[in-house]
């Protein structure tokens, strides 16, 4: 019984995860040094429990109470709660996958790396910038053979999945989400010790990494890579200001980012590796009724009052509702129509937990678009300004003198807000109000009014 209801769970875990991780209560930052937090202490109690127990939702409200809604820039405090103790499952290794698969070598820099966490100086260092930490450095040294193993991930490419579960790549995330912070911490290093032009190599690294290991992968998957990507968003458009990066340099750059925001997965790709997966499972572990309905209340207490019976039913259901949604999540946020979504959950509560979810889901994808353009325009413009010795007066100047065509702000349609202002300038996105309000907001501040990527010195 145990083996089929984790089989179960498999059906289910997609949209679980998802419910987990956005719709749960939020979450504290990351603990002090030598601070045990409440996730940490309850992980070391169930260390021993098994995945379905380890998934459920403990912080559930109590019945009646309103849900409060995680922003998608909490991803990573949820990740890491919900793979507190995940460990790389036996049945994925990277010597099962062929080395012409990019998989193979990003699943060995996971392998590679150590199961204890890396110390908590690592978030003040990528919050406030590079200090001499020895103990940074000394885990810096040693995943060293990791932090290879994914430059040649990146330079294979060809990145397939095979099928496995979800709760098995849960993992895989953590740890590569980790890697993407140490490698962003690494680049602010070599900035630090004179090298930048090594110190945006890695970056753009760490951004080929958020794009090449999502692809092929669910929302999980691309919420992760999202994620990956902003933390060396920041560090990136700051160094690019140094006056040891060439302006050829500048341009190189300006391209390789331009071209990961090609290859990086779309979300609309991700819900439909989603609905596969789905599909899989409804095929394929031939679940009861009983143990659907009962995984179902694993996630949340509304579904216990239904009917075993319609379990299968609703989740045949939710598919259809899915794939209809998928075209919607294809359109720019400035046209998406949240209306059109809301009008396919029906009387189905997996079909309206699902859409409440696709409703957040291209901010996170907005967000992280907007900062692969941001990070191009800069990098354009420091190349324009280091050919022609000052900033250009309007963004108009780098087409097609250094990009064939200027890159849009994705919450609007329209141009960046970029302002000169003497030897500086100001660039920034209208955020999810889609309006321009002056840019007045901290730089990297994702719930301001704007998203300012620079501001003047």
């Amino acid at each position: 019984m145990a083996k089929r209801l984790l089989a179960g769970l498999a059906v289910i875990i997609l949209a679980g995860l998802i419910l987990l991780f956005l719709k749960r209560r939020p979450l504290l930052p990351p603990p002090a040094n030598n601070a045990t937090s409440s996730t940490q202490q309850e992980a070391a109690t169930t260390a021993d429990e098994k995945t379905p127990a380890r998934l459920s939702n403990k912080n559930e409200a109590a019945p009646g109470a309103p849900k409060q809604a995680v922003p998608v820039e909490e991803l990573d405090n949820a990740l890491e709660e919900a793979t507190a103790n995940a460990r790389i499952p036996e049945g994925i290794q990277s010597s099962e996958i062929p080395e012409d698969n990019g998989l193979h070598w990003f699943l060995l820099a996971a392998e590679l790396i150590a199961l204890e966490p890396y110390p908590d100086s690592i978030f003040d260092i990528l919050e406030h910038g590079w200090r001499d930490d020895p103990e940074v450095i000394e885990v810096l040294q040693k995943y060293q053979p990791a932090f290879d193993a994914i430059r040649k991930g990146i330079e294979v490419g060809h990145v397939a999945y095979p099928p496995f579960g979800p709760d098995e790549q849960l993992p895989y995330l953590a740890k590569w989400r980790a890697l993407a912070r140490l490698m962003t911490a690494e680049a602010m290093m070599k900035n630090h010790h004179g090298d930048p032009n090594g110190a945006l190599d890695e970056l753009a690294d760490v951004m080929a990494f958020g794009a090449e290991s999502s692809r092929g992968g669910g929302i999980i998957w691309r919420l992760v890579g999202c994620a990956m990507q902003s933390t060396g968003a920041k560090p990136f458009c700051e160094m690019l200001k140094s006056s040891a990066v060439s302006a050829e340099t500048c341009r190189n750059l300006a391209a390789r980012i331009q071209q990961i925001d090609v290859q990086t997965p779309s979300m609309a790709e991700a819900v439909l590796t989603e609905i596969e997966c789905f599909e899989h499972y409804l095929a394929e572990q031939n679940a009861s009724d009983e143990e659907l309905h009962a995984l179902l209340t694993l996630q949340t207490s509304e579904f216990k009052s239904l009917p075993p019976t319609r379990c299968r039913q609703m989740f045949q259901e939710s598919l259809k509702s899915m794939r209809q949604a998928t075209p919607l999540l294809e359109a720019p946020f400035y046209q998406f129509d949240k209306t059109a979504l809301d009008g396919l959950i029906g009387d189905n509560p997996i079909s309206r937990h699902l859409m409440d979810v696709y409703a957040r889901l291209p901010i996170g994808e907005t967000r992280a678009k907007a900062e692969r353009a941001g990070i191009t325009v800069a990098a354009a413009v420091e190349a324009y300004r280091r050919e022609n010795g000052a900033y250009p007066d309007s963004l108009d100047a780098i087409v097609p003198s250094v990009l064939a065509e200027l890159p849009r702000d994705p919450f609007t349609g329209r141009p960046f807000t970029y302002a000169r202002q003497r030897n500086s300038y100001k660039l920034y996105s209208a955020n999810t109000n889609m309006r321009d309000d002056g840019g007045r907001a901290q730089p990297w501040n994702p719930k301001a009014d704007d998203y300012v990527f620079l501001q003047p010195d």
